[in-house]
C-alpha cells in the first residue's frame, strides 16, 4: 500500500534512474559482502579440517 502512494508522489524520469542506480549499488555491495562471508567461512572450515583427524573407521557406526 505504501508503494502505491510513493509512486504517485515521485515524478518519473531522473529520480527513477537514480533509485535504480542506488539499488544496483546496494545489490553489488551486498553480493561482495556475501562473497567475503563465504570466503571467511570456507577458510575456517579448512582450518578445522586440518585440526580434526580423518579416519574412515571413525565414520562407521557400531551397534
Amino acid at each position: 500500500m505504501e508503494d502505491e502512494g510513493r509512486e504517485e508522489e515521485q515524478p518519473s524520469g531522473s529520480s527513477e534512474k537514480k533509485e535504480a542506480k542506488t539499488r544496483a549499488a546496494a545489490m553489488k555491495s551486498h553480493s561482495e559482502a556475501e562473497r567475503r562471508r563465504r570466503e571467511r567461512i570456507n577458510a575456517h572450515l579448512a582450518t578445522l579440517r586440518q585440526l580434526v583427524p580423518y579416519n574412515e573407521k571413525m565414520l562407521t557406526i557400531k551397534i
